[in-house]
């Protein structure tokens, strides 16, 4: 964690604020999906080319549909079935520096380590996350 113009800021918060928004910007999502998979991300390097047009082959070259890959994505990363779910962190208490990762009522996805996670978890708090303890 760090501060920027008097206040808290955490690269991890803001890796949690990108995922949250992937589920439950679904439109959005879709068309950045899109976007790649027709290898127009519109991220370009200094020739004016975009920089993932010789990236992500699997995308390039599959013929399923942007939204099937938006579900298959939250089914598959996310152990979500259904977009629009919340993402929900759970402080796992007993084991330090351990948080927890769900979207909905479903299994865990994911744990993240950090230092300190009491500071994280009131941070995160603040940017409107769903906190419980487990």
């Amino acid at each position: 964690m760090r501060t920027e113009n008097k206040r808290k800021v955490s690269d991890v918060v803001d890796i949690l604020l990108f995922l949250k928004g992937f589920v439950t910007n679904r439109l959005e999502s879709i068309a950045i999906l899109k976007r790649l998979m027709e290898g127009t991300a519109g991220l370009l390097d200094d020739k004016g080319q975009d920089i993932f047009r010789k990236a992500f082959d699997y995308l390039h070259t599959t013929i399923t549909a942007p939204e099937e890959l938006y579900r298959s994505i939250l089914a598959t990363m996310f152990n979500c079935p259904v977009d629009g779910a919340e993402l929900h962190l759970e402080n796992l208490k007993g084991v330090g520096g351990e948080i927890g990762l769900k979207m909905g009522d479903n299994d865990r996805f994911g744990v993240i380590n950090v230092g300190d996670d009491s500071a994280l978890l009131k941070l995160c708090e603040e940017h409107g996350f769903s906190i419980n303890d487990k």
